[in-house]
């Protein structure tokens, strides 16, 4: 069942075989870790029940926290985005949700911080306003710098890109157009990239693609390997049409966005 007791239990479990791998480290999205409650108040509650025992097991076996981060991208309240969501109401419960994820990140000793706009994109330009959306998705990183700096947290941020996965045409679609958000808006030393290497959903020329992107740049992190279980998370989860082809490699300039509406 989807209880806290459960929960806790699993983390034990986890950290049995973590141990058996002799890995050093671990990671986690909040709600995979502990169940969502009917209330902000209630899951934040359930997060920190189980946080005491992730934080005991690390105690216990010496394994450290690399990175947490927020789910934004499994709630149906998401289902138009978090921080680019043409809800109001979407936008803050993500705000206070990455808010906890951040706070919990730190109290585990994390040494870094992880956002990944799975929902963070549109379907079609004939509805969407990619300035406005975009603006939004910087003020929420701008926010979130500024509470790891009252807070006293001191890891890193990273954006991870990866396309479509589920949204047809995601802003984080790949190392260069992370690259290009964080420059325009001023983000590039609060955040850098964390790439993974082991999506197989998508042709290998992105993984390549990533790479020559991050190489030439001090501000990025290397690579992430990731567990091949990980394919599957490439299947559609959206009720929005999927696409076999990846989007463009870079977002689409103000000058294109403005002749396809003309048009």
């Amino acid at each position: 069942s989807e209880s806290v007791k459960n929960a806790q239990k699993r983390v034990k479990a986890a950290f049995e075989f973590i141990e058996k791998l002799g890995a050093p480290y671990y990671a986690f999205h909040d709600r995979d870790v502990a169940p969502e409650g009917k209330t902000l108040s209630a899951s934040n509650k359930n997060l920190d029940a189980v946080a005491k025992v992730l934080k005991a097991e690390q105690q216990r076996t010496g394994i450290k926290l690399l990175w947490g981060t927020a789910c934004l991208f499994a709630n149906p309240r998401y289902m138009h985005g978090a921080a680019t969501s043409c809800n109001a109401d979407a936008f803050a419960y993500a705000a206070a949700q990455v808010k906890k994820a951040i706070e919990v990140t730190y109290q585990l000793g994390g040494e870094g911080f992880v956002f990944w706009g799975g929902r963070e994109g549109y379907s079609t330009l004939w509805n969407t306003d990619m300035k406005r959306e975009l603006d939004h998705l910087a003020a929420f990183l701008h926010m979130a710098v500024e509470h790891k700096k009252k807070i006293g947290f001191k890891g890193q941020f990273y954006i991870e890109p990866k396309p479509m996965e589920p949204t047809k045409h995601q802003y984080d679609s790949d190392a260069a157009a992370c690259l290009n958000f964080l420059r325009q808006y001023k983000l590039t030393s609060h955040l850098k990239l964390n790439l993974e290497t082991t999506t197989p959903p998508w042709p290998a020329t992105r993984c390549s693609t990533n790479s020559r992107s991050r190489s030439p740049l001090t501000r990025l992190a290397p690579s992430t390997p990731t567990p091949a279980t990980r394919c599957s998370a490439g299947t559609p989860t959206s009720s929005r049409p999927a696409s076999t082809s990846p989007p463009s490699a870079c977002w689409p300039s103000s000058r294109w966005v403005a002749s396809k509406r003309a048009a």
